[in-house]
């Protein structure tokens, strides 16, 4: 028992020498020639990226005797000295590396104190951005920019990025002076009362930070947005009008007109009605406007009347020359309302024509009325 218990200890005496052996010689600058006095090395360390540029701070403990503090990079083979300027207190210690090329970098930093004595070493990684970076950044959309109502309003789309803190907006004010705005993320309207319309648009990008703690702010590439004016119904002298068909009844009936060119006369009272008697037509039915010279068209303005006929669906077709048609978009129609139909994008046209797809009521009612039908620019 006795041999046994002596062996034990003898193996583990053994086994921490050799233990503190392996670790002495890891720190053996540090003690081999007696009892010194070593700086500490540097404590906290935070990193601030930026463009072509890198910031870093940390703090110097009190009465570490450290006098200055040198970090290598790229493998040794780039260094920089900072002196550290001790107040007996602790010292926060900021500065910056610029220069430098976009990239990722692991930096190494000691401290020295004033004998020349090093600390052990400190590992940081740290990011420098640049214009690789910033050419990949996204500009958010706007959906719309429009002037109503004695308004600028500018209608965003989604955020194109969560790193993005906001976008920019720079217009001209009635007084001639230029402001510029920080549009939110989470903000998906703005308005403007003061907007010069004769300026007729307005400059914006998308701002980003890297990093919470970044140096620079990022920009996108400016943007031009033209700013539509305020609706201007077109007049309606000279349009000629087509239909799928209309209601043949009159005058043999005590029925008013409804032929195509109800939709232009200016009244609310008369309305076009597809063909009923003698072949009652059905669904889609559509009616076209010649306005006889092109036009840059913005959308069309329609009353579709209060009654079973009324459509609740219609397409926007736009056609240079009467043949060849283009679909704009399919809109909802609601009763007894003169409604605005935005097309996707401006465009110069000669014909317009409007096909009602749905009826009020669905598909129990085969016919459809339309009571006045216009066309806007801005």
């Amino acid at each position: 028992m006795t041999y046994a218990v002596r062996y034990s200890i003898v193996f583990m005496t053994a086994a921490v020498l050799f233990a503190c052996t392996e670790m002495d010689h890891t720190y053996r600058e540090f003690w081999e020639d007696g009892e010194l006095d070593y700086p500490v090395p540097v404590d906290s360390v935070k990193v601030f990226p930026g463009k072509k540029r890198i910031g870093f701070e940390w703090i110097v403990t009190a009465g570490s005797g450290v006098v200055l503090t040198k970090m290598y990079w790229n493998n040794k083979s780039d260094s920089a000295i900072f002196p550290a300027s001790i107040t007996g207190q602790t010292d926060t210690v900021r500065f910056q590396l610029d220069n430098m090329r976009e990239g990722t970098y692991a930096f190494t930093v000691y401290t020295f104190n004033g004998n020349g004595r090093r600390s052990v070493s400190r590992e940081i990684t740290g990011k420098v951005y640049g214009d690789t970076y910033e050419s990949m950044l996204l500009i958010r959309l706007i959906k719309d920019a429009y002037y109503e109502n004695g308004e600028m309003i500018v209608l965003w789309r989604d955020p194109a990025d969560a790193t993005s803190f906001g976008s920019e907006l720079t217009y001209q004010s009635v007084d001639g002076e230029m402001h510029t705005v920080l549009a939110p993320p989470q903000i998906d309207t703005l308005k403007f009362a003061d907007y010069d319309t004769g300026s007729g648009a307005f400059e914006y990008r998308t701002a980003y930070l890297p990093a919470p703690a970044s140096l620079d702010t990022f920009y996108t590439p400016l943007r031009t947005v033209k700013v539509k004016g305020p609706i201007r119904e077109l007049a309606k002298t000279g349009w000629t009008v087509t239909a799928s068909s209309w209601d043949t009844r009159y005058p043999s009936t005590n029925l008013a007109p409804r032929t195509p060119e109800m939709v232009i006369d200016g009244s609310f009272t008369t309305r076009w009605v597809n063909e009923i008697s003698p072949t009652q037509t059905v669904y889609p039915h559509w009616i076209a406007v010649d306005m006889q010279s092109p036009a840059e068209v913005y959308g069309v303005v329609v009353h579709g009347g209060n009654n079973n006929e009324t459509p609740s669906m219609i397409v926007v077709w736009v056609s240079e020359d009467g043949l060849e048609w283009t679909s704009k978009g399919t809109y909802s129609v609601l009763k007894n309302q003169n409604q605005y139909f935005e097309i996707d994008e401006p465009q110069t046209v000669q014909h317009v024509k409007i096909e009602c797809i749905v009826a009020s009521n669905g598909a129990t009612n085969p016919n459809t009325n339309i009571y006045e039908l216009g066309v806007y620019t801005r």
